[in-house]
């Protein structure tokens, strides 16, 4: 009999076994009938209950990467980073490694191990082997705390965030983030002077002139100025709306100089693409006219990265133009505010680093005061004091 009273309790109880498994409990009713009512409905439960799969063990690293690249990945600003980012950890963590397994230990390794690596110059490597024997060989150098920061230990976060926040898997452990993270020095400000910006140009791919130039003169940042679009240039009040870091908007003005460029290449082209800026392969018989292509952020990051090698400019970063528009802006103009506004930052402290650009002006503005000022001392001029048999006398 599955459904029975006892002496202890006035209700009827349920009790019976499905695939060795016993299952045991009140119904709840003082009544028979309505106690095996119950009984069949435990019974039905038990069976859903058995014959349902188990419980998944969690998420592979491999199926978290492909879901983040798609839902994610692949729509960031520099998609080829996201990627590379997403391979690097695969192969050092291993494909199939649970999300759940992944430890705050195991990225102390995986950070270790990227901190220990070398920086691959691939514009160096295009480099002739006539040109390496010219010049002097340097030291190798280690990818810095940023370089590891952004490529391993966010990226990794960002999807283990997703996969516990938006994916619902609950079984991914606490990471002490904050002690992971690499302490990052102070970015630094290097701007190109006139003589640089010519020897950069001399050895920079046609192709890319353009694009450069207005970075140099609005500052912007190499997402920002590959993704521009037409259709965010508004040519009557002369302003260019910029999608920047979080996907911020914000209109900056544009010079005379800028938009003449930019009318020029809408002329030269012939016609309207979507982007900016663009490309277009040589012709060939079998395409004497090929469609224009849009320039990519890997593609001018490396041709750029090439015209600093001919340059021998290695120390001026593609970013350090945006940093070179602020330095003359503020040289020019003095104005620390019109360099936030261009540089779009949100708090006037980050535009402060800028300022060390007018020590320069101010240290030539208290020499001209020092050579221009009638004030003498308040004690007067001293008079010279003769010197007798070795003793001073006080003149009079």
């Amino acid at each position: 009999m599955s459904v029975y009273r006892t002496k202890a309790t006035p209700f009827y109880v349920y009790d019976f076994w499905l695939n060795g498994r016993r299952f045991y409990g009140s119904t709840g009713c003082s009544n028979e009938r309505d106690a095996k009512a119950v009984e069949k409905r435990k019974r039905d439960e038990a069976r859903a209950e058995l014959s349902a799969p188990p419980p998944a063990a969690g998420m592979t690293l491999d199926e978290a990467c492909e879901r983040y690249w798609v839902e994610v990945g692949q729509h960031h600003a520099r998609p080829d980073q996201t990627e590379w980012s997403l391979a690097y950890l695969i192969e050092h963590l291993g494909k199939d490694t649970l999300l759940s397994a992944i430890s705050g230990g195991k990225i102390a390794e995986i950070v270790a191990k990227r901190r220990g690596e070398f920086v691959i110059n691939r514009a160096a490597e295009t480099v002739s082997k006539h040109q390496r024997r010219r010049r002097p060989r340097k030291e190798p150098k280690r990818v810095s705390p940023s370089t590891v920061n952004r490529s391993v230990t966010e990226p990794l976060r960002k999807l283990l965030t997703r996969a516990r926040e938006v994916w619902g898997d609950k079984t991914i452990q606490p990471i002490p983030w904050r002690t992971l993270m690499l302490k990052e020095p102070q970015e630094r400000i290097r701007s190109a002077s006139d003589e640089e910006e010519a020897r950069l140009f001399a050895a920079l791919n046609p192709r890319y002139h353009d694009i450069v130039f207005v970075t140099l003169r609005l500052g912007l940042r190499l997402a920002e100025v590959v993704g521009l679009e037409w259709a965010a240039i508004d040519w009557s009040s002369r302003s260019i709306t910029i999608t920047g870091k979080g996907d911020k908007t914000a209109t900056i003005p544009m010079p005379v100089d800028v938009r003449d460029r930019l009318q020029r290449m809408r002329l030269q082209r012939g016609a309207i693409t979507e982007r900016v800026f663009c490309w277009r392969p040589e012709p060939t018989k079998a395409v004497p006219e090929p469609a224009w292509r849009p320039m990519t952020t890997s593609g001018v990051d490396t041709a750029y990265g090439r015209a600093q090698v001919k340059a021998g400019l290695t120390s001026l970063r593609f970013h350090d133009l945006r940093h070179t528009a602020a330095t003359r802006l503020v040289k020019k103009t003095g104005n620390l505010k019109m360099a936030q506004v261009l540089l779009r930052h949100e708090d006037i402290t980050t535009t402060v680093r800028y300022a060390h650009v007018l020590h320069d002006d101010l240290r030539d503005a208290l020499d001209a005061m020092a050579t221009s000022s009638p004030v003498e001392s308040p004690v007067g001029v001293m008079r010279e004091t003769p010197v007798i048999d070795g003793k001073a006398k006080r003149a009079k």
